[in-house]
């Protein structure tokens, strides 16, 4: 995998959290006043977190680990797209999660890489 891979991934990760920073006000006002902490700290994390992965992509060394936790996303987020498929008995799509991104997911956690070279 080249270089201008990671630095378009870290790029796009720093865009991605100055969007939820962005997005994160105009959400604000749309929500209950009770429990606002939780969305801070929900928005605070996922920030948080493309600011980690940018951080990563721009140094070579780290890529392996910037791809686990990619992967490790793409984990948690295909179990959480099953679980809300069976539970609103929506299957539609849930052979392209089992097949595509499930396997993908793991795999960049197992191997930390896109290829097999």
């Amino acid at each position: 995998m080249n270089r201008t891979f990671y630095i378009i991934l870290g790029i796009l990760s720093i865009l991605a959290g100055i969007s939820l920073i962005v997005q994160g006000r105009e959400i604000l006002v749309t929500r209950p006043p009770e429990n606002l902490s939780l969305f801070y700290w929900g928005t605070a994390g996922m920030v948080g977190l493309c600011a980690i992965i940018a951080i990563f992509c721009f140094f070579p060394q780290s890529h392996p680990f910037t791809l686990r936790i990619i992967g490790a996303i793409g984990l948690v987020s295909t179990i959480y797209y099953l679980y809300d498929s069976f539970h609103n008995h929506k299957f539609a799509q849930v052979g392209t999660a089992l097949l595509f991104w499930l396997p993908g997911s793991i795999y960049l956690i197992l191997k930390g890489k896109m290829t097999d070279s």
